[in-house]
């Protein structure tokens, strides 16, 4: 018998303030539909065009970094893409943006070290970070500048949040929040 019930999961989300919730597989037409619902959700409700900027930024960062690190994954259209939940929440003055996907446990030391070291820098050598990357080879293999956690961190203005949560011996589900605060324009 299925005890889930629906009514709850919607109260949670009220009570969290989700405004806006995906957990499936994410494709390159799921981002572009992630994004076109983005726009229309905040188009007609909220006057700070900084603020949701940022928000929508962020919220396409977290979404790639599903679609290409997730370890747990699925074929769309004979393309193999990640799956993973990603969130957005409403507070009083700012707005979390979190993202979960399954990662293999051999990347995470290197992971959180990264993340570690973006979290130290001030704004002005974390710029620096971002240009230095954009110049760097990429790894063979690798799509992208390998700047997402950087424009995460550099577009929040606040540290990138991490909680690991152990599965098993070969995988962990990695939580990434970040947390943008409203801003008068």
């Amino acid at each position: 018998m299925n005890t889930y019930r629906l009514f709850e999961h919607y109260k949670m989300m009220e009570e969290q303030n989700i405004v806006l919730s995906f957990k499936g597989e994410i494709s390159n037409n799921t981002l572009i539909s992630l994004a076109e619902m983005f726009k229309r959700m905040f188009a007609f409700s909220y006057n700070g065009q900084k603020t949701v900027k940022k928000v929508f930024s962020i919220f396409i960062e977290l979404a790639q970094n599903i679609y290409l690190y997730s370890a747990k994954r699925a074929v769309v259209d004979n393309k193999e893409v990640g799956v993973g939940i990603i969130v957005i929440e409403k507070s009083n003055n700012f707005y979390r943006i979190k993202s979960g996907n399954m990662i293999a446990n051999t990347v995470i030391a290197p992971l959180v070290d990264k993340i570690s070291h973006i979290n130290s820098l001030e704004k002005d050598k974390l710029k620096d970070l971002y240009n230095q990357q954009l110049k760097s080879p990429r790894e063979k293999g690798k799509t992208g500048g390998g700047v997402g956690l950087i424009t995460i961190v550099r577009k929040s203005g606040n540290p990138l949040g991490v909680i690991l949560d152990t599965i098993d011996t070969d995988q962990t589900f990695i939580e990434l929040s970040a947390k943008v605060d409203e801003e008068d324009n």
